[in-house]
């Protein structure tokens, strides 16, 4: 049996195959496979007639988070090995945990992502993500909307290592670690930004011992804005504004 242009809640599933089987009251999806974007959702699903309950257990194989929810600003794909289907057909429920490989964002490139995910047909919740940037850590968690891509996601770093910074190594080489917490939300129109607070040690910059110190960070519109200071035995460097273009490279601003 063939299924096309399924919705269920604000997810639509493009293309679907399965043998469907009816037994008294109950309908058996097996061998699922639904095409979505490059990848594929397979598994077993079972419905209840008069409740409209859903179960199941499902798989995901090479999904791009792109496909699920292009207004992330996200690139890569994702894949599980076991997620669990329940609610109804209103009001369906996914749950399970989800690993990521060739993961950028905003031009930073995560390592070993897991993270455990809740969809429930208009927003995704996940918590306990956790992503390798070089020897460094990211955690987060927060929800993000499926139609609406408006949200909120609270993260937190440890050792992470400048070099691996997303900026022009032909004019700025950087060395040291970082940690800090922040969050990424949308604002009233829709677009994401982020702040945070990050704490530098054994900061270098073209071979300058910067030192140590805090900085306040955003992001909005692909401008990373720098306000801060960091100092070391060779001297103090004050950051009243600093502006990084995360495509161009370009920085500009001053510091003293």
């Amino acid at each position: 049996s063939t299924v096309l242009d399924v919705s269920v809640g604000e997810v639509s599933i493009p293309k679907g195959t399965a043998t469907l089987t009816y037994s008294g009251n109950q309908v058996t999806a097996s061998d699922l496979n639904v095409v979505y974007g490059l990848g594929a959702i397979t598994g077993d699903v079972q419905l209840e007639l008069d409740s409209q309950r859903l179960t199941g257990v499902l798989r995901g194989n090479d999904l791009f988070v792109a496909d699920l929810v292009p207004q992330l600003p996200i690139v890569g794909k994702i894949g599980a090995e076991e997620v669990t289907l329940s609610g109804t057909i209103s009001e369906p429920l996914l749950s399970g945990r989800v690993t990521g490989r060739d993961i950028l964002v905003e031009g930073v490139e995560l390592a070993g992502v897991v993270a455990d995910l809740k969809v429930n047909g208009s927003q995704v919740q996940f918590e306990n993500a956790v992503a390798k940037i070089g020897a460094g850590t990211v955690s987060a968690s927060g929800l993000v909307g499926i139609a609406s891509g408006t949200g909120r996601v609270e993260f937190a770093i440890e050792n992470l290592p400048l070099d691996k910074l997303p900026v022009d190594q032909e004019l700025v080489e950087l060395a040291g670690e970082v940690d800090g917490s922040g969050v990424f939300e949308t604002d009233a129109t829709g677009a994401w930004v982020g702040s945070s607070t990050l704490r530098f040690e054994g900061t270098e910059v073209n071979d300058f011992d910067a030192g140590s110190g805090v900085l306040q960070v955003g992001i909005r519109d692909g401008l990373v804005t720098l306000s801060g200071g960091l100092s070391s035995l060779q001297g103090l460097v004050e950051v009243p504004e600093a502006i990084y273009g995360l495509e161009s490279g370009d920085v500009r601003g001053e510091l003293w």
